[in-house]
């Protein structure tokens, strides 16, 4: 099994037999995963009022505590569909008699996919159903309900009834015919909102490229013109330093983990906010009242918050807005995490929106987001002079020749003989509204701007070069018979059949990219790319990795995370530099609160 690119699916859906002629090709169904829900269980169409009954004997308190274990159980576990994880988690909620049916169920779903020409992967329980629990938990439950059950197996119902509650949502899939106008874009939306969703970004690789983006200072872009001193920054914002962010959430994160590394039920979850970080370390008040202010909020402010964003007929179900501003939440000086994956990417991706909070600025919320497309390009700059060096004469950044080029021109080439890859590179992230799916023209717009945008700076790259123009270093061959135009992307866009058809139609509809001897556009998000470095480090080529996924009917309109799953037994190579990285900041989190133990 490779370290480099586990088999974990991009997207969770319910099952449904018409996926096959939805993505029209099959490379992406072995990338799907199924979920359980209550009416193949239990048979019938649950209700909210359904919810309401099988919530009705537990706490507030004590269903947030259950969803906490599910959540960490999920995190832990090598693969959250690991059949012992779900296993262990059901044993947990559920009596024997209900385990044996839910099992029972599982199998017959299992028996459908097999006449439907495959097996994918099954969960019972998972990171979404649990946080649209929680929204439903908040709504329909009062602070100070007491328990009046022994056992969970009501619960467990609840999470099942969750997952049919929010089928096919956003878009009404569950319902949407193929002749409805709208079909396909509903399609994009969920599909999109969905892989968002599932994509993690919590691995080794993505904390270690995250500190580098959002946390370290970049003394080399000092004179861009929007340069921002990020470590200084987030110390103005929140108060912490990059060290102490960095250590105390690893911590937590680490320990809720180990919490339900053996049996789920065992353990108290709920940490003591006061004594957590000084029990044993030196930790002062005010360094942990801005951590907490970072990360969580009491039970009552945060009730308030769910009601007012979600309700019975608005679940949202891909929108966790609330859960990610505050993964913690505290009932008095308990505190339980509402989700890890959550807490964990207030390390990664949820370092970006703490630069963008609506306590900074907008002049130096929009000098941020300048200044992260200098630092992204920096970044992919410094991954491709480490995999092509100087020497070797085949990388060439087009921002060291501005004197040269005139007009546009995209970010960088790479030569290969008689042919050459072109490089844009794109930071802009989806806003709110598109990620959760619930806005298509704003879906359309940002693949707009990401990927067309690429494709014009791409396609006024080759225009010049078919001028005649060439580089003094002579690194752009004489003669180039073949054009690969790749868009490398700071957000992990999801890419398959779907979206692929969306994008292709508006090249189309702009003539971009249309000629003979330009391949088709090929998009890198980076956390794609930072496996992609391990490969060509070890020797693989660009060009024939392109070649070989644009000539594969199964994987051409297929993402690049599933098309190098399904070579990676040839792929075994480490990020060196990523991973020197994480290992540095995991010895360096553990440092840190050596230095902090109490006497």
């Amino acid at each position: 099994m490779s370290k480099l690119f586990p088999p974990r699916p991009m997207l969770w859906l319910p099952y449904d037999p018409r996926l096959s002629s939805v993505l029209s090709s099959h490379g992406s169904l072995e990338f799907l995963g199924v979920t359980l829900s209550y009416s193949q269980v239990y048979g019938g169409q649950p209700d909210w009022e359904d919810l309401k009954r099988t919530l009705a004997p537990y706490s507030l308190e004590r269903i947030v505590d259950i969803a906490c274990r599910i959540s960490a159980s999920l995190y832990g576990a090598k693969l959250p569909w690991d059949s012992n994880t779900q296993l262990r988690i059901c044993q947990g909620i559920f009596g024997q008699a209900e385990i044996t049916r839910i099992l029972n169920a599982a199998k017959c779903v299992e028996r459908e996919m097999l006449k439907d020409g495959g097996k994918t992967p099954l969960l019972i329980f998972h990171e979404q159903q649990t946080l649209n629990l929680l929204k439903a938990a908040f709504i329909i439950k009062e602070i100070d309900d007491r328990d009046s059950s022994e056992d969970l197996i009501e619960l467990g119902k609840a999470f099942l009834i969750v997952t049919d509650l929010t089928e096919g949502e956003p878009g009404d899939l569950s319902i949407a015919e193929e002749d409805d106008p709208d079909y396909l874009d509903r399609w994009v939306s969920y599909m999109l909102a969905n892989s968002l969703f599932s994509s993690g970004s919590v691995g080794p690789y993505s904390l270690a490229r995250c500190h580098d983006l959002y946390l370290t200072d970049k003394r080399s872009l000092r004179h861009c013109g929007s340069y921002v001193d990020l470590p200084g920054q987030l110390k103005a914002i929140t108060g912490l330093d990059p060290d102490a962010l960095w250590a105390a959430t690893f911590a937590l994160g680490s320990h809720w983990v180990t919490l339900t590394a053996q049996a789920f039920s065992s353990g108290t979850m709920a940490l003591n906010r006061g004594s957590y970080f000084s029990r044993n370390f030196s930790f002062s008040d005010t360094e942990k009242a801005d951590f907490y202010a970072l990360c969580e909020t009491d039970v009552s402010m945060f009730k308030e918050t769910v009601e007012q964003r979600y309700s019975a007929d608005e679940l949202r179900p891909f929108d966790v807005l609330p859960f990610a501003k505050w993964p913690i939440v505290s009932f008095n000086d308990r505190v339980y995490s509402t989700s890890l994956l959550l807490l964990m990417q207030k390390l990664t991706t949820g370092l970006h929106h703490v630069y963008l909070d609506n306590s900074v600025p907008v002049s130096d919320r929009q000098r941020y987001l300048t200044y992260m497309g200098e630092v992204f390009a920096d970044y992919i700059n410094r991954c491709l002079c480490r995999v092509f060096p100087h020497l070797a004469g085949r990388y060439l950044n087009f921002d060291d020749l501005r004197s040269e080029i005139k007009g546009k021109y995209c970010d960088g080439l790479i030569s290969y003989g008689d042919a050459v890859v072109l490089i844009e590179i794109k930071a802009s992230l989806f806003r709110l509204e598109a990620r959760v799916g619930h806005n298509v023209a704003a879906i359309k717009d940002r693949l707009h701007d990401i990927i067309i945008d690429g494709a014009q700076q791409i396609q006024a790259t080759i225009e010049a070069l078919r001028s005649g123009w060439r580089d003094k270093g002579n690194i752009i061959p004489a003669e180039i018979r073949q054009y690969y135009p790749i868009v490398l992307t700071l957000e992990e866009i999801p890419m398959n059949p779907i979206i692929h058809r969306e994008v292709k139609r508006s090249l189309d509809s702009q003539g971009l990219l249309h000629e003979a001897d330009v391949r088709p556009l090929q998009y890198f998000d980076a956390g794609v790319f930072d496996h992609m470095e391990g490969a060509l480090q070890g020797g693989s080529s660009l060009r024939d990795l392109l070649d070989e996924k644009l000539c594969n009917p199964v994987a051409v309109d297929d993402s690049w995370g599933n098309f190098l799953y399904r070579i990676r037994e040839r792929l075994e190579h480490n990020n060196a530099y990523l991973q020197s990285r994480y290992e540095e900041l995991a010895e360096n989190a553990r440092t840190f609160f050596e230095k902090r133990r109490s006497a």
